[in-house]
């Protein structure tokens, strides 16, 4: 606002306000597709997008399944780095305080959330692929997805999906306790087979 300030003695707070925001907006996306441009660059043969998005937040307080009009109206104003994106990375982090059926409509609204942006996707070649990051241990918990009765269904429903990849990563937290990667692998083999 300060900046603003100095460039726009005259203007209202409200004008100020509008006049940072735009500008701040303009160069995170400046920002973003140039990101993007140069990982090409320097990677030309692998795939590129940003994690996390579209976002959804489905499943909170009134426990929609699908991503709220406000929302999408959101991942519409951005569709500009859907467009920019080989792959789009929606995160389906779960909670084990949320019952098996409430845990795959989780998965169910952001993964349709992440599709439908892919396929508003304005790009010169392939539509963006969908590519859905699951944490194997819940976020509200050191459980693995396997330890609580009926979880299963979380790794199934995405399996189930024909246009979205799983991809269970480890964030920063999740290695305590045990070999990761062979638990990993049992959980995976168990609910895929």
């Amino acid at each position: 606002m300060k900046l603003e300030k100095e460039r726009h003695p005259r203007y209202s707070d409200k004008q100020l306000e509008a006049e940072a925001t735009k500008r701040f907006e303009a160069t995170g996306r400046d920002f973003i597709a140039r990101t993007l441009a140069l990982a090409r660059q320097l990677r030309p043969r692998a795939a590129w997008g940003y994690y996390a998005f579209p976002y959804c937040f489905n499943m909170n307080g009134q426990k929609q399944e699908d991503c709220s009009p406000e929302v999408q109206r959101e991942n519409d104003r951005i569709q500009w780095m859907f467009d920019g994106s080989d792959i789009i990375y929606p995160s389906v982090y779960l909670r084990e305080k949320l019952s098996p059926g409430e845990r795959v409509k989780l998965i169910r609204g952001r993964v349709r959330e992440a599709v439908r942006v892919a396929k508003r996707a304005k790009t010169g070649q392939d539509r963006p692929r969908v590519l859905t990051y699951i944490r194997y241990v819940y976020t509200d918990s050191i459980k693995y997805l396997t330890e609580v009765s009926g979880a299963g269904s979380e790794i199934s429903e995405l399996a189930r999906r024909e246009f979205a990849k799983l991809h269970a990563i480890c964030s920063r937290g999740c290695l305590a306790g045990g070999n990761v990667l062979r638990k990993l692998h049992g959980m995976v083999e168990h609910q895929l087979t």
